[in-house]
C-alpha cells in the first residue's frame, strides 16, 4: 500500500522534475491592458461632498483581466469572479468611434472583436451591480 502511494506521488511530481510546464499564464500573441476601478454609483470619484472627489481610499481587487491580441482587432476579457452580465464600452478617442457589447462573465474568458483602427482607446466595463472598471491602450 505504501509503495502505491509513493508511486502516485512520484508520478504527480514528475512534470516538475522534468521541467515540463503544466500551464502558462503568458502568451506571445496578446498584450495585457491594466484595468483599474471598482467604484460604483456614489462610491467616490465624483467630486463634491457626496462623491468624495479625493480619489480611492484603498487599493481594490479588479476581477477582470483584459488583453489585446496581436492582430489588434480583438480584446480578450478574463473574468476572475462571476459578475453577471457586464457592459463593455470601447471608445476610440482619436476617431470618435464607439463600440459596445454585453458579455456574460460566467463564461470566464470572452472575446470582444472591434475595428482595430489606429488610435487611443478607452475601455469602460460596467457590471449589473453598478461597479465600473476602466483602462486604456493605443494601437
Amino acid at each position: 500500500m505504501m509503495r502505491k502511494t509513493l508511486l502516485i506521488v512520484a508520478l504527480m511530481l514528475l512534470p516538475f522534475w522534468a521541467g515540463i510546464p503544466l500551464y502558462s499564464n503568458t502568451s506571445s500573441d496578446v498584450t495585457n491592458i491594466p484595468l483599474t476601478g471598482g467604484t460604483g454609483v456614489g462610491e467616490g470619484g465624483g467630486g463634491g461632498e457626496e462623491g468624495g472627489g479625493e480619489g480611492p481610499k484603498s487599493v481594490s481587487f479588479v476581477p477582470v483581466i483584459c488583453a489585446l491580441s496581436d492582430s489588434g482587432m480583438n480584446l480578450e476579457f478574463g473574468f476572475l469572479d462571476d459578475l453577471g452580465f457586464v457592459t463593455v464600452t470601447l471608445m476610440n478617442m482619436t476617431t470618435g468611434e464607439i463600440e459596445s457589447g454585453v458579455l456574460d462573465s460566467q463564461l470566464g474568458i470572452v472575446d470582444f472583436p472591434f475595428s482595430g483602427d489606429a488610435g487611443f482607446y478607452r475601455i469602460i466595463i460596467t457590471t449589473s451591480s453598478g461597479k465600473s472598471y476602466h483602462g486604456s491602450f493605443m494601437i
